[in-house]
């Protein structure tokens, strides 16, 4: 019972971690797309 209450805390720490780092890239990609436009406003 124990490994097994272990090994689902794992996956959702796992899961956790994995959206987050998604979430950074989404922020990361918009912030680039918001950039690039602000230039190319700015040309």
């Amino acid at each position: 019972m124990i490994s097994q209450t272990r090994a689902k805390v794992r996956i959702l720490a796992a899961r956790q971690t994995s959206a987050m780092a998604a979430m950074r890239m989404l922020v990361q990609q918009k912030l680039t797309a918001i950039r690039s436009e602000c230039s190319a406003l700015s040309k």
